[in-house]
């Protein structure tokens, strides 16, 4: 696992040619990113920035290494194709697809689905997900029925926005929800002031924590991440489902973040 520090400053050109110099850092005058391993320079230059009082140097990305993905026995998926925006645009696709009763607009929790998405039109993608909806996958009939049903995984329909047709060669993947909770002491958390549900940060901080109880397959988190009113559950998928995936190239493997305590594959 690699540790990249995000540090946002407006350099001075003394700044600039100190970082050059002293540890060969590269870094334009003015505003400007500069992206720093977590090693043993970056803390020698933590007491330089507080000095140079730096507003923002904290910020800490985590990346893995493809043997520690493929060797997880259960990782989350962190990214995928995209198919598009739901339909119809600019969040109403929420009236048709979700139930409002229940949906809150505040904080976009409590997400219960009851009807088929609408997409404006078929991607050629065999596995997707769609803008503004993190935590769906959506499959082409084939891949579904050779990959995902055998291993006892549900389907619903999807349609096409105008129309309102059925599209007979793609499937909504139904992702069960699990009821146990994440240990989630290292993340931060919000309180909805309308609903009193919490809602979690969405980046990985280190490897990812699992259920003690992990469903088989493929499920989603009890608990909702996000910011703001975007709300999504983290999809859990097992290593015998990623590496399927991966062999068939439907997915990459570094679109797989590894859980921490997983219990290790013989290495590959």
């Amino acid at each position: 696992m690699e540790i990249t520090r995000y540090v946002f400053n407006k350099w001075t050109k003394n700044q600039v040619k100190f970082l050059k110099k002293e540890y060969n850092l590269e870094v334009e005058e003015g505003y400007c990113t500069l992206w720093i391993k977590e090693n043993d320079v970056f803390f020698q230059l933590e007491p330089v920035f507080e000095k140079w009082k730096v507003d923002k140097y904290h910020e800490r990305y985590f990346s893995f290494s493809k043997k520690e993905i493929l060797n997880a026995e259960y990782c989350i998926i962190r990214g995928c194709h995209e198919g598009g925006y739901p339909m119809p645009d600019n969040l109403e696709y929420q009236e048709l697809t979700y139930d409002m009763e229940v949906h809150c607009l505040k904080c976009g929790m409590i997400i219960v689905q009851k009807d088929a998405f609408r997409i404006q039109k078929v991607p050629k993608h065999k596995i997707f997900g769609l803008t503004w909806v993190w935590d769906e996958l959506f499959v082409q009939l084939d891949v579904y029925q050779n990959i995902f049903e055998p291993l006892g995984i549900k389907c619903r329909e999807v349609k096409l926005y105008r129309g309102d047709k059925i599209i007979p060669n793609i499937v909504q993947l139904v992702i069960p929800d699990t009821e146990e909770p994440l240990d989630l002491h290292e993340y931060s958390s919000q309180i909805c002031p309308v609903c009193g549900r919490i809602k979690y940060e969405a980046k990985v901080n280190g490897f990812y924590p699992i259920h003690q109880h992990p469903l088989p397959h493929l499920y989603r988190s009890k608990e909702y991440f996000g910011d703001g009113g975007a709300a999504s559950r983290k999809i859990f998928i097992s290593g015998e489902l990623r590496d399927i995936l991966i062999k068939e190239k439907l997915m990459k493997y570094y679109w797989f973040d590894p859980c921490r305590d997983s219990v290790p594959k013989e290495p590959k």
